[in-house]
């Protein structure tokens, strides 16, 4: 069983990954682009990666990281549907 500090520390790093905007250089994606979906323009955002965090789901160790990962995309996704 997984102790609330544990959960705690998943979920953010699953939203850690907004960092990877700082990361990249400007000219290739700026951090705020006005009418741009993230889906399927960063390499994390990709079909390939999503399937990967719904496999995350399976095991019971990994669930959390998947769950979060999931909810992560499905925000960005209902971003780019709002457009």
């Amino acid at each position: 069983m997984m102790s609330k500090y544990h959960s705690h520390f998943l979920t953010a790093w699953t939203t850690s990954k907004e960092c990877k905007h700082v990361l990249e250089p400007p000219a290739f994606a700026p951090i705020y682009a006005p009418g741009r979906c993230s889906i399927r323009f960063h390499p994390l955002h990709t079909m390939p990666a999503i399937v990967i965090y719904g496999l995350l789901l399976v095991p019971g160790r990994t669930r959390l990281l998947g769950l979060g990962l999931l909810i992560y995309i499905s925000l960005d996704a209902l971003d780019c549907w709002l457009m």
